[in-house]
């Protein structure tokens, strides 16, 4: 990524989006489906890989039969219920220079009988060479299946005295006897023939004893082996020995049946043809469905003997080229390999290419608990579709991350308001008004003709004033008068109003919200709708449609083979 890319947008709450542009298919690469332009889409990364999908999903039909028709070089499948060997290995027989193998001890796929195989671990050890020690310890550890950490003394142990009844076996026994079914009778009857050689009243007793015994010749390291093994168990008391051999008894009951007996009797397979032969292998394991909870010890064995192989034989390329490809399905059947756990972030270097196939990441969860996560974050490729358990759809929301998103909020809102009034006003007045009056008056004067004009400066006044008065005039009258008034008045007022008010409003705000919600994500690429989400080297998540083999164009060929004509 160019530094000009980095770090991302500091004022964005989310940087999560959908991929955009994806690898298209070539050959050697992972088939993954088909875009929305119907471009075939491929992935070429030598790390792992990691399917997803649910129940009934179409994994066989749209991921493992497309991969295994296309891949060119050498694969391991392991293959329940037989049906992809069934589709493809008549197929992948047709490439040049490659040999077929189906180890398949019920029978359950449909393949031509010079097709079939078996294959004998005990093959691998060589006595005369100090890595058979390693070779038996590999074996012991995908047979003693990990329980409870309370129980970790029994699973020791049980693996320590495997390791080296399978040494004890490997050195002493005859041809025909040098095999895993045979460990599994002296775990069960002890050594009927050296009690009897010897004269013991126990066949464990006379078995212990062979295997410490000083002049049976073997390599010193895989001698110090088996004694210590023998030595280990005889120590022990009653009780702490009889839960040792009942937990090796319960772990290797599966030998127990014919028809594995028989698929191990001998090899007619070479695990180190996956990476010398120029043509490449194609080696399928098969077990019936029915079977996977009892004898799924069988293909943690060939998966753990092929990686110890593949390390071994150590970091040349495959000569055809390509990785070898471990088909995976129903991987959570195998349990806790710690040869997978280690593989997953190493083997790519020795040409391994792991592909495990789950139902959801629970399973996952429950046999890797401390490193479930690290499988993941180390993978290539990522691919996921039909699942509905609520832990994977959590995981699939975190891991497409955060988005920012626009919300735009737009409001309006409309007022009306009517207003009326009325009213009405009377008014009465009446009124009465009554008057009465009387006048009375007199007037004292001299007549004229008694004012006299004086001589000397006298005046008119001082005349009067001596003169004595008479009346001149005397007057009176009497007045009434009464009103009475009454007025009614009324009124009226009336009014009305009407009022309208329309607001508008406009309102963005940025938010962060998941890419894909849980609810989305289970609609969305469910089984029913053909669609898948893969991560490819860590990017965004990519949507593709998937390409089951009997409907695309690309695998017409598979379907006609898988389908032949009638004779």
């Amino acid at each position: 990524m160019a530094f000009d890319q980095f770090p991302a947008r500091a004022d964005s709450l989310g940087t999560a989006d959908w991929e955009t542009v994806a690898p298209l298919w070539q050959p050697g690469s992972i088939w993954l489906g088909r875009n929305a332009r119907d471009d075939a889409v491929g992935c070429l990364d030598d790390r792992h890989m990691v399917t997803v999908a649910g129940s009934r999903a179409g994994k066989g039909r749209s991921a493992i039969v497309p991969n295994l028709a296309l891949w060119p070089g050498s694969c391991v499948v392991l293959d329940p219920k037989g049906e992809n060997a069934t589709k493809t290995a008549r197929w992948r027989m047709q490439l040049p220079n490659h040999r077929v193998v189906v180890v398949d001890p019920f029978g359950v796929a449909d393949v031509p009988d010079e097709l079939r195989g078996t294959f004998n671990p005990l093959d691998l050890i060589d006595e005369h060479d100090e890595a058979a020690v390693d070779i038996a310890a590999a074996i012991g550890d995908a047979l003693v299946v990990p329980g409870d950490s309370r129980d970790s003394h029994w699973d020791e142990s049980a693996r320590q005295l495997l390791e080296a009844l399978i040494l004890h076996v490997a050195t002493v026994a005859q041809p025909e006897r040098r095999n895993l079914a045979h460990v599994r009778r002296l775990l069960t009857e002890g050594d009927q023939e050296a009690m009897a050689r010897d004269n013991l009243k126990s066949p464990f007793d006379a078995l212990w004893a062979d295997m410490v015994a000083p002049e049976v010749e073997r390599l010193d390291a895989l001698a110090g082996v088996i004694r210590g093994g023998a030595e280990s168990l005889m120590s022990m008391g009653d009780n702490e020995r009889g839960s040792v051999l009942s937990t090796t008894r319960r772990n290797t009951k599966f030998l127990d049946s014919p028809a594995i007996g028989r698929a191990i009797a001998e090899s007619t397979v070479d695990l180190d043809d996956l990476k010398k032969l120029a043509g490449g292998m194609s080696l399928y394991v098969c077990l019936p469905a029915r079977f996977l909870a009892t004898h799924a010890r069988f293909l943690r064995m060939v998966i753990n003997l092929v990686l110890f192989r593949m390390e071994a034989m150590g970091l040349n390329a495959p000569a055809c080229g390509s990785p070898v490809l471990f088909v995976m399905d129903e991987f959570a059947s195998l349990g806790r390999l710690e040869a997978i756990e280690k593989a997953a972030g190493l083997m790519a270097g020795y040409g391994v290419k792991l592909w495990p196939i789950l139902q959801d990441l629970t399973q996952l969860k429950r046999h890797y608990k401390e490193s479930w996560e690290t499988f993941l974050g180390n993978a290539g490729l990522l691919q996921f579709f039909g699942n509905t358990d609520l832990t994977t759809l959590e995981w699939l929301e975190k891991r497409m991350g955060q988005t920012q998103i626009t919300i735009t909020t737009e409001g309006s809102s409309v007022a009306e308001a009517d207003g009326k009034s009325e009213g009405v006003t009377h008014a009465e007045t009446k009124g009465t008004q009554k008057s009465a009056g009387k006048t009375e008056g007199h007037n004292q004067m001299a007549p004229l003709s008694s004012l006299t004009a004086r001589q000397g400066g006298e005046s008119i006044i001082d005349s009067l004033t001596r003169s004595g008065a008479s009346d001149v005039s005397v007057s009176g009258g009497t007045t009434t008068s009464e009103a009475l008034s009454a007025s009614n008045s009324e009124s009226k007022q009336t009014g009305s109003s009407k009022s309208t008010t329309e607001t508008r409003s406009l309102n963005q705000s940025a938010q962060v919200r998941p890419l894909c919600r849980v609810d989305e994500i289970a609609r969305y690429f469910d089984r029913d709708k053909g669609l898948q989400v893969v991560f490819v080297s860590g990017g965004h998540p990519l949507v593709l449609k998937r390409t089951p083999y009997d409907t695309d164009p690309q695998f017409t060929a598979l379907a006609a083979i898988e389908r032949p004509d009638p004779a």
